[in-house]
C-alpha cells in the first residue's frame, strides 16, 4: 500500500497523538456552532496555535454526510500548470490513516488538466494541515481528494473548476486551503481581511480574481479559492465568513510579521 507520510507533523501541529487530540478539542471548544450544512469552505493552513481556532469554525460545523472531501491546496515549493493529484492510496498523520478516493481521482485524471505526481505533494503543508481536523471530526467515514495547484493562470483554473463541478455530487465537500495577508502591518492585515470578507460574501469569482491581481486581496491560496468560487458561482447557496482574525490577535504582537486568517463557507 502506498502511504504518504506526514511532512509537517511536529511543526505545524503536534506529532504526539494524545497531544494533538487534546489541542483540536481545545480549538473546537473555542469555535461557535451553527445550524448549517456546509457545501464548500475556505480554511487556513498555518500552525494550529495561530490559525487553529479559525479552521475549527469550519470543521466543528461539518456534518457526517460527506462521501469525499476535495482539498484544494497551493504549492509553496513548485510551480506547474496543471492540477496535481497524489499517487498514494492513504495519507498518514498522528491520528492514523485516511484513504484517498482513488476511483474519483481516476475520473479526474481522464481530463488533461489533471495529472498524478506525488513529488509535488511530498513536502507540502497546505493540504496536510487540514487532515487531522477531518480525521478528528469525521473519522474513517470520508475519503479525501488532495488537489495541489501551482499556478494562478486563469484559463487553467477555469478548466479545473469545470471538471470538479462536473464530476462532484451532493456528497462532495470542497475545501480551499488558504491564509490571507502576509506582511508587517497589523492595520493593513485587518483592512485586507475586511475587503476579502466583503468580496467572498458576494461570491463573485471575477471580483476576487481582479482583487488578487491588484493586491487589494492577499491570499496565498488564491488559486484554490478562485476554483471554489467558480464551482459555486451559479448555485443558490448562502455565503458567510464564520470567523476571521490575525496572528497578531493570537500572539498579542501587533508590531512584527502578521498573517490574516479567514474561515468562509457556502452553506444550506
Amino acid at each position: 500500500m502506498r502511504i504518504r507520510k506526514s511532512a509537517v507533523s511536529g511543526a505545524f501541529y503536534p506529532s504526539d497523538k494524545t497531544e494533538l487530540l487534546d489541542l483540536i478539542k481545545t480549538l473546537f471548544d473555542q469555535a461557535e456552532e451553527f445550524d448549517i450544512k456546509i457545501k464548500s469552505a475556505i480554511c487556513p493552513h498555518a500552525g494550529y496555535i495561530y490559525s487553529g481556532v479559525t479552521a475549527s469554525y469550519v470543521y466543528k460545523n461539518l456534518r457526517e454526510s460527506y462521501r469525499r472531501i476535495i482539498i484544494l491546496g497551493v504549492s509553496h515549493h513548485y510551480s506547474f500548470d496543471f492540477a496535481c493529484l497524489d499517487e498514494n492510496e492513504k495519507w498518514e498523520t498522528p491520528l492514523g490513516l485516511i484513504a484517498l478516493d482513488v476511483e474519483f481521482e481516476e475520473r479526474l485524471r481522464s481530463y488533461d488538466i489533471f495529472k498524478f505526481d506525488s513529488t509535488f505533494h511530498k513536502p507540502e503543508h497546505s493540504i496536510e494541515v487540514q487532515i487531522p481536523f477531518i480525521q478528528y471530526k469525521l473519522g474513517e467515514k470520508v475519503k479525501i481528494v488532495p488537489v495541489l495547484l501551482g499556478t494562478f493562470r486563469r484559463e487553467n483554473l477555469d478548466k479545473v473548476a469545470e471538471v470538479i463541478k462536473k464530476e462532484m455530487d451532493d456528497e462532495t465537500l470542497v475545501i480551499a486551503s488558504s491564509d490571507f495577508y502576509h506582511g508587517y502591518s497589523y492595520n493593513e492585515c485587518k483592512k485586507i481581511n475586511e475587503i476579502s470578507r466583503d468580496v467572498l460574501e458576494k461570491g463573485n469569482s471575477e471580483e476576487f480574481f481582479r482583487g488578487v491581481l491588484s493586491d487589494k486581496i492577499m491570499a496565498c491560496g488564491a488559486s484554490g479559492i478562485y476554483v471554489m468560487l467558480k464551482i459555486n458561482e451559479e448555485k443558490k447557496y448562502n455565503r458567510k465568513v464564520l470567523y476571521m482574525t490575525t496572528s497578531g490577535d493570537i500572539t498579542g504582537d501587533r508590531t512584527g510579521y502578521v498573517v490574516g486568517y479567514i474561515s468562509f463557507v457556502y452553506y444550506e
